[in-house]
């Protein structure tokens, strides 16, 4: 497998936020991958199906008009 780039730069929605949240009592888990924490939820059965659900957040960018070097 190949090394993923370590990123420093990075904004994290505080604890706080996550606290309290209506029809969500789930226990939190965390892993690290490439510097950044990553939430994930291990619930069921132990012996059930692995069911593995994967999202990825929104970027939104623009280019500038007048660049030329995107075509």
């Amino acid at each position: 497998m190949r090394q993923l780039p370590h990123i420093e730069n990075f904004l994290r929605t505080p604890e706080e936020r996550f606290q309290n949240l209506p029809d969500f009592s789930f226990a939190p888990h965390y892993t690290q991958i490439g510097g950044l924490r990553i939430a994930y939820i291990d619930e069921g059965p132990k012996d059930g199906p692995v069911v593995l659900l994967m999202h990825r957040a929104c970027m939104v960018f623009s280019l500038p008009q007048n660049d030329s070097s995107f075509g």
